[in-house]
């Protein structure tokens, strides 16, 4: 192969792969634009959306925050849902074991979802309809908490 030969073929290879770097930065640009919009869909919901890992909570939303009214999320990292209820339920079981109970039935059906009383750091009780998700990030089991305020 001829000298000038090698040199346009070295060419074409350099402009694949300037073409292949170009569409992937595309994509990682897509990719975080998605990324932003779903983070904002979490954080500026009105309804509070909470995050799961192993029965205690890894993230909130500003609306999670503002109905448990708790200045910073750090002061309810890696709690139990049940630090958050009243030491039984409604129909007199304890908190702890029926949240546990209910994230398994999540666990096993692949969704749940029911009435749950959760107390605010002021005490307050307040009731909410609890919807969980199991979902899978970055290859951890996550449990999706999304609640609506029940008058």
């Amino acid at each position: 192969m001829a000298e000038r030969e090698r040199i346009e073929l070295l060419e074409k290879k350099i402009k694949i792969q300037e073409q292949e770097i170009a569409y992937l930065k595309s994509q990682i640009e897509k990719l975080k634009q998605n990324e932003r919009k779903f983070r904002l869909f979490f954080e500026k919901s009105h309804d509070p959306f909470l995050l799961l890992k192993n029965f205690r909570f890894v993230d909130c939303n500003q609306a999670a925050l503002e109905i448990l009214k708790i200045n910073a999320f750090s002061d309810l990292l890696d709690t139990h849902p049940s630090a958050i209820s009243p030491e039984y339920q409604p129909d007199g079981k304890l908190s702890t074991l029926k949240a546990n109970e209910m994230m398994n039935i999540t666990l096993t059906k692949g969704y749940h979802s029911f009435d749950w009383v959760h107390k605010a750091i002021d005490g307050s009780l307040f009731n909410v309809k609890v919807s969980l998700t199991p979902i899978i990030i970055d290859n951890e089991l996550i449990i999706f908490t999304h609640w609506t305020r029940l008058e």
